[in-house]
């Protein structure tokens, strides 16, 4: 109500419960230009406050009394002041209570000013006035304290701005950036930015903020003559509209309406000199923006013109640096590389990179044998053309090309009979023939969906990278040559060298080395197929020229190698900090971490035997060309291994026929012993009875007590031995004749060594039992096993005079002697005898197995006879190893149950 108070208009609000008192003070009042409300009560005057608290300046003053049935003044003042929307409308108290007590209360109740009854006429309108007056011009001081608080805010966001956009050459954030600021300075529900096109006839929409509908989007073109924005850019000021109602001037105007924007006002930026587009804000009230937006609003233009033509500076200067630099990168390849597909792959990249306005680049290489262009390198954005083919030379724009050897460009191939449409969407071409003295090697070129899309600063590029382009490629290519002969070379060395060999272990090591030298490697893995137990055997790794034991095996699929094996193709892992999707075998057994992986399988007349496993640990990735140079060595090796293999497959043969042989001679030798054993016992038997039978009748009739008769107690004490020996001969020929049953080992063995336990630790031998806990039954009989046992702990025992260890162990192996995991029904049960004794001479070791042959002086040297012709008759074997100070191994192998 800013001027209506001063001006005697103000309305005041009367609580008084005395309604003739209430008339006379709006008889007083009215007069003044005053207009009153009488309200009889405190209660029904609060009512009248709240009721008018939607309707700004509803009472400007208020004339209470204090005594009043229900709330008294004082409660009703309290009230007042106590909110907010209420508080600033000044209170008198009108009372007949003049007491200080009284004045006191009322003031600190909030009232404003204080007036005992009975007053005076003039009094009470002239403080009515000037309480009115003060009211007014407290109200004025916030009113400009606001308003100076509110250009403050817009000062401070026009310097956030002008901080903001010019701290940044990234024009998206520019754009974000200045629009965020902008909604706190000036009130909008529409804006645009919109910049002039290379033509200077349009303008293309570059910023949207707020949704209004009016069908406006981002890269819309708008025509100068249809719009504001564009009466904005040619005139070169500012347009404020207050009502579009009403100045409709503008084609673009009728959309504007219809999403109900009534007011807007655009504003052109200029930098300079230069206009290069315009900033519009709408909104969906009438008269919405003031001349001091106007003047804020070109303030920021300004700022933003220069941050857009910086930034627009600041993106060429970049392209600038990008083309430098890429046209570097490719000068660099020259020494950094000189793999054929990385050049190709560096040139087609660089020159996405040098012209951005390019969908795709292509290397096609002259075939001068067939005069055709083949493509050997691509790099697209996805958005141009497809594949590219082959075509002849002399033919298309890349055959004229490399005829006229001059760089072409078809601006639109729609209208250039040149191009050959093979149901692309390109829409320009550049093509750029790459020469290498007077010789075209090829084309480069780059296209595009869009018509008219290159330049001339673009064609000067490719060429100069074309340029470049040709020097790497003939590099590369007479490098590729180079190289492949070296690797023929290292390839026919390592052949050479693995066929000096039949030795599987010296194959292994060769090509391992081999290997390593040529790819120059830091550490790889030779791994065998172990098909009986199904699994992946290391048994070769190298790091650097040191050889590392492989104490592990793995299933198919585990690991790089155990995948290769198991998919039957190699694996290349040029980075596994990215692709680590699988453990390297070798790092593994090494304890480090692998950068680069390769494997690849050993394959051998379509079968899978293996895979070789290279890694660098420090060292560069591995690729494509290690990778077919790695098949080819796997080639060689498969044959080398397996060659090995069929020398090893037919050296125990020969091995095992000459142990059968040696066996069956044992045999013999045994039988003859056993016949002639038996025959001499058969001869002595009848004798001995005879001098048995009569010492014991003489021995009857002799008394006890007789000093003869502890002569003949001695000797039938020998007869009764030389009895024994005599039945001992006899048994070991003739084979007995008791059942066999299936018997667990570890159970007989430790019947065995618990019956000599005593003995043995008399003797300071010290026994581990090292027993397999699935092993498996065989068909066997118990005593006569306890027997072969009982026989070797007792040779060990005596073969350690001043006490030892003495290793026993059980096992179940396979055919060929592995470890196997099941207790399937086929392979042997393998009982070693490990003892760390005085050991065997050498040339004792051949017969010990022989009857009668001892080195002791005691016993009669049939205990190993006995127990080789048990375990014979088993179907076993029994072998021994000996090394005179260190021990002596006794291995006996017995065929499970439903085995042979």
């Amino acid at each position: 109500m800013k001027g209506e108070i001063s001006k005697g208009k103000a309305r005041v609000l009367i609580v008084e419960d005395d309604t003739n008192l209430a008339g006379m003070v709006q008889q007083l009042l009215e007069p003044e230009g005053f207009s009153t409300l009488v309200a009889s009560s405190g209660e029904e005057a609060l009512q009248i406050l709240r009721d008018g608290q939607s309707q700004p300046d509803a009472v400007d003053l208020i004339l209470l009394d204090v005594v009043m049935p229900g709330l008294n003044g004082y409660e009703v003042c309290r009230s007042i002041k106590g909110n907010a929307r209420l508080k600033h409308i000044p209170v008198i108290m009108v009372t007949a209570l003049d007491g200080v007590e009284e004045r006191v209360s009322g003031l600190e109740a909030g009232a404003d000013d204080y007036i005992t009854k009975p007053f005076c006429r003039e009094e009470l309108v002239a403080r009515v006035k000037a309480l009115l007056r003060m009211s007014e011009m407290e109200r004025e001081m916030a009113r400009l304290y606001q308003e100076s608080e509110s250009r403050a805010a817009q000062i401070a966001a026009v310097n956030r701005i002008t901080g903001a956009i010019s701290s940044s050459l990234d024009i998206h954030d520019v754009y974000q950036t200045f629009f965020t600021e902008l909604k706190a300075i000036v009130e909008f529900d529409r804006a645009s930015l919109a910049l002039l096109d290379a033509s200077r006839e349009n303008l293309t929409v570059q910023v949207l903020s707020g949704e209004a509908g009016d069908g406006l989007t981002v890269g819309a073109l708008m025509p100068l003559a249809d719009s504001a924005q564009g009466y904005t850019v040619m005139q070169g000021k500012a347009l404020l509209r207050r009502d579009l109602r009403e100045e409709q001037s503008f084609a673009l105007d009728g959309k504007a309406l219809a999403a109900g924007l009534l007011s807007d006002i655009s504003v052109p930026l200029v930098f300079k000199t230069k206009v290069l587009g315009a900033l519009t804000l709408g909104n969906r009230k009438v008269d919405a923006y003031s001349d001091h937006d106007l003047e804020i609003l070109c303030q920021v233009a300004g700022q933003l013109a220069a941050a857009i033509e910086n930034a627009r500076l600041f993106g060429e200067l970049e392209r600038r640096l990008d083309e430098v630099q890429a046209l570097f990168t490719v000068g660099q390849s020259l020494v950094t590389t000189l793999n054929l597909d990385k050049v190709l792959g560096l040139i087609v990249d660089a020159a996405l990179k040098t012209i951005p306005v390019a969908h795709k680049a292509v290397i096609h290489f002259l075939d001068e044998t067939d005069g055709v262009l083949v493509p050997k390198a691509v790099s697209h954005h996805g958005q141009g053309a497809g594949s590219s083919a082959k075509m002849r030379v002399g033919e298309g724009v890349a055959g004229r090309a490399v005829v006229e050897k001059e760089a072409i460009y078809v601006s639109d191939t729609r209208t250039d009979p040149r191009f050959v449409d093979s149901g692309t969407a390109v829409k320009s071409l550049l093509v750029v023939p790459m020469i290498l003295g007077e010789t075209v090697i090829g084309t480069l070129s780059v296209d595009s969906g869009e018509a008219e899309a290159f330049t001339q600063d673009d064609e000067r590029l490719l060429v100069m990278l074309a340029n470049q382009a040709a020097i790497a490629i003939e590099n590369a290519r007479l490098y590729g040559e180079a190289k492949r002969a070296d690797e023929l070379a290292a390839l026919n060395r390592m052949a050479t060298a693995m066929a000096s060999t039949l030795d599987l272990d010296q194959v292994l090591t060769l090509a391992m080395e081999g290997i390593n030298e040529t790819l120059r490697v830091e550490a790889g893995s030779l791994l065998l197929l172990d098909e009986a137990e199904g699994e992946l055997v290391p048994r070769m790794t190298l790091c650097g020229e040191k050889s590392v034991p492989g104490e592990m095996t793995l299933s198919l699929g585990q690991g790089v190698a155990g995948w290769v094996v198991q998919e039957g193709k190699p694996l290349l892992l040029p980075d596994t900090r990215q692709e680590g999707r699988l453990p390297s075998t070798t790092a593994q057994l090494l304890g480090v971490e692998a950068r680069s992986v390769l494997c690849v399988p050993l394959v051998l007349r379509e079968k899978t035997i293996g895979a070789i496993e290279v890694i660098n640990i420090r060292g560069g990735r591995f690729t494509e060309d290690d990778l077919t140079l790695l098949n080819s060595m796997a080639a060689s090796v498969a044959i080398a291994i397996e060659n090995a293999r069929l020398y090893a497959e037919v050296k125990d043969f020969a091995d095992e026929l000459a142990r059968s042989q040696a066996q069956l001679i044992q045999s013999e030798k045994l039988a003859a012993t056993g016949k002639l054993a038996a025959s001499i016992a058969h001869e002595l038997n009848n004798p001995l009875q005879a001098v048995q039978s009569c010492v014991y009748l003489v021995a009857d009739q002799i008394d006890p007590d007789d000093p003869g008769r502890r002569y003949l107690d001695i000797a039938r004490e020998e007869l009764d031995r030389m009895a024994r020996i005599v039945g001992r001969m006899v048994d070991f020929y003739r084979p007995s004749g008791e059942g066999r049953v299936p018997a667990d080992v570890n159970s007989l063995l430790g019947n065995v060594v618990a019956l000599v336990r005593k003995r043995l630790q008399q003797g300071g031998i010290e026994v581990d039992l090292e027993l397999a806990p699935d092993l498996p039954l065989i068909v066997a009989t118990g005593d006569h096993l306890k027997q072969v046992f009982l026989n070797i702990i007792i040779n060990a025992l005596e073969a350690m005079p001043q006490g030892g260890r003495l290793e026993i162990a059980t096992r179940h192996v396979s055919e060929r002697g592995h470890r196997k995991k099941a207790s399937a029904d086929a392979g042997f049960v393998e009982i070693e005898f490990a003892d760390t004794g005085v050991g065997i001479p050498a040339e004792h070791i051949n017969n010990i197995f022989d009857p009668f042959f001892t080195t002791k002086s005691k016993g009669m040297g049939l205990g190993l006879s006995v127990s080789y012709g048990i375990v014979e008759r088993h179907g076993g074997q029994i072998q021994v190893k000996s090394k005179v100070g260190e021990g002596t191994t006794f291995t006996v192998r017995l065929p499970v149950e439903g085995g042979r």
